[in-house]
This record gives C-alpha cells, structure tokens and sequence, in this order.
C-alpha cells in the first residue's frame, strides 16, 4: 500500500501544507499534531533562507515527525 505523504514546502512566504499556510514551525508542528500525521515530505525553496528551513527541519526532528526531504528543482 503506498500513502501520499502531505508536502510541506518552505518559502520565503512562510510554510505551505495542504491544510493552509503557516508562518512559523511552531504553527506546522501544531497543525501536523492536530491532523495526526507522523510523516511528511519536505520541499525547502533555496529563498527562503537556511535559518528558515533548520528551524523547521529542527522543529519536525524534535516533535516525532518524520522527513523525508524532496530536492528543490534546479534553476537552469
């Protein structure tokens, strides 16, 4: 059986999941905890900058959930 794992995509205006946009990792932890999903696939965009996407990688790795991570496409 293969399950569609929800993508959560770091931009410069803010962190999109397929229930909304949030702003902070903290807002997605939550809204992740309130639809019980323990795994997700991580699209981080090169614009939103490296402090932005640790934070959530960070903020995911400490609350349980599980990344698996997507590479962003390459600028040609």
């Amino acid at each position: 059986m293969n399950i569609e794992l929800p993508e959560i995509v770091v931009s410069s205006a803010g962190i999109r999941t397929p229930q909304g946009t949030v702003q902070t990792s903290t807002q997605l932890i939550e809204l992740l905890q309130e639809h019980g999903i323990a795994k997700v696939k991580l699209r981080p965009l090169q614009e939103a900058g490296y402090e932005a996407i640790g934070k959530v990688i960070y903020g995911l790795a400490r609350a349980g959930i599980e990344i698996e991570m997507i590479e962003p496409p390459v600028a040609g």
